[in-house]
C-alpha cells in the first residue's frame, strides 16, 4: 500500500479531500491527516508517507 499524508489547515477540505476517493481501491492508505505543519511532521517522522497532499498558496 502506498501511504498517503493529507495536510490543510481548512478543516472541510481536509475531510472533503480524505473522503473524494476510494484511496484504498487505487491501493492507497491514509496514515494521517494534519491540520498544520508541525502535526503533519510529527505524522512524517513516525509513519515516513509516500506522498504528501498539502496546502497550496496561491499568490
Amino acid at each position: 500500500m502506498i501511504k498517503v499524508l493529507i495536510a490543510e489547515d481548512e478543516e472541510g477540505i481536509l475531510y472533503s479531500i480524505s473522503n473524494a476517493f476510494s484511496w484504498e481501491n487505487m491501493g492507497c492508505e491514509i496514515i494521517g491527516l494534519a491540520q498544520n505543519g508541525i502535526q503533519a511532521l510529527e505524522y512524517s517522522l513516525s509513519t515516513p508517507p509516500d506522498i504528501g497532499k498539502r496546502t497550496i498558496v496561491h499568490i
